[in-house]
């Protein structure tokens, strides 16, 4: 049991910084999930959702476009380039 614990208290460390990359990596993969269904529908290669397909990506990719471009201000402080300042607080969770 405190091994666990050890465990889940290291796991957390990563704290806001940690977050902020996951959210970051999930949404580019996300942009980078919606970009070749555009493309088929651009080459009509599915005709019967062509349509549908495109406008759905449009309602999805926008909004994550516009996100991402809002949380770039933050990107210094906690972007896989920011200073890593989580193990000051590991022997307060230990």
């Amino acid at each position: 049991m405190l091994a666990y614990n050890l465990i889940q208290a290291l796991d957390t460390c990563d704290g806001a910084d940690g977050d902020y990359r996951e959210a970051v990596s999930f949404l580019h993969d996300l942009t980078s999930t919606l970009e070749p269904l555009l493309t088929s529908t651009a080459h009509n290669a599915n005709p019967i959702y062509g349509k549908d397909i495109k406008e759905q990506v449009g309602r999805i990719k926008e909004p994550v476009e516009k996100f991402l471009a809002a949380v770039l201000k933050y990107e210094p402080s906690l972007g896989a380039g920011a200073k890593d300042g989580n193990q000051r607080y590991i022997f307060k969770k230990l």
